[in-house]
């Protein structure tokens, strides 16, 4: 107990290092070895919705973020697609207004 008060106690240095396969942070003497990989998330986990802040590897975090990534890029596609529509509607209705406008003009 006496040495864990001690250590609270104690002002730790800050190190960061990459050692793949290791601890991600961990506690050496009086120094905080912390992987230079190892990052705090914060955000919407995509696969469930909700929200998310911890502390991860970059590397285990990369999955997450590409399927966000990805959920976004298919909104884009969503977005324009039914914005072609649209456009395509309209040009239609155009079209169609034009023709209905010159037979009247013909059969005056």
């Amino acid at each position: 107990m006496d040495s864990f008060i001690l250590r609270v106690n104690t002002v730790l240095k800050r190190l960061t290092t990459c050692p793949l396969g290791s601890d991600c942070e961990k506690i050496v003497g009086d120094t905080v070895h912390t992987c230079a990989w190892y990052l705090s998330v914060k955000g919407t986990d995509p696969q469930t919705g909700e929200q998310v802040e911890q502390k991860s590897c970059a590397v285990v975090a990369q999955a997450m973020l590409q399927m966000d990534t990805t959920k976004a890029v298919y909104g884009q596609i969503t977005a324009q697609t039914n914005l072609a529509k649209v456009i395509l509607h309209g040009k239609e209705e155009l079209i169609n207004s034009q023709s209905d406008g010159q037979h009247r003009l013909t059969k005056m």
